[in-house]
C-alpha cells in the first residue's frame, strides 16, 4: 500500500538536504547551494525553478555546470528519501524546488548568503500535491 502520507515529508527533507551546507560539490569546492545563488544572481534571475525528475532548471541562465551536476545527485536523494520513508518513488509524478531570492535584502550572494523563500512540492499520481516550505540554510546557525 502507497504511503502518500508521507510525500510531504519527503518534500521537506529534499529541500533541506539539497540546499544545506552539507551538499558539497567537490569539483568546485563550494557549497551547491553557494553555487545555486551566485548562479542566480550573476543571471539577474531571482525565481528558480528545478525540476527534480526531469533534471531541469528555469530560467536557463542559471543552469551553470555546477547547478546541473548537482541535479542527478538531487534526484538520487529523492529516491534515497523515498526509501527511507517507505513511500514508494514510482508514485511520483513530479517533483519540484521553487526558489525566490530575495537579492534586494541584506546578505552576500559570493558566500550563499542571502534571504530566500523555498516551496518544494512533489504531487503524486493521484495529482495530489504535498508541499514543503524550508528555511535559509543559515537560519538554523
Amino acid at each position: 500500500m502507497a504511503r502518500y502520507k508521507k510525500l510531504g515529508s519527503v518534500a521537506h527533507n529534499l529541500a533541506h538536504g539539497y540546499l544545506s551546507t552539507l551538499n558539497w560539490d567537490e569539483a568546485a569546492q563550494e557549497h551547491v547551494v553557494a553555487l545555486l545563488i551566485q548562479a542566480a544572481y550573476a543571471a539577474r534571475e531571482p525565481r528558480v525553478s528545478i525540476d527534480v525528475l526531469s533534471q531541469a532548471v528555469q530560467p536557463p541562465a542559471v543552469a551553470t555546470e555546477p547547478v546541473r551536476r548537482s541535479l542527478s545527485a538531487l534526484r538520487s536523494w529523492l529516491e534515497y528519501l523515498c526509501r527511507a520513508e517507505k513511500a514508494e518513488f514510482e508514485r511520483i509524478a513530479g517533483a519540484s524546488i521553487d526558489l525566490r531570492f530575495h537579492f534586494d535584502q541584506p546578505g552576500n550572494p559570493s558566500e550563499g548568503r542571502v534571504s530566500y523563500d523555498c516551496l518544494v512540492t512533489i504531487r503524486d499520481d493521484r495529482g495530489a500535491a504535498h508541499e514543503a516550505k524550508v528555511p535559509e540554510w543559515w537560519r538554523y546557525w
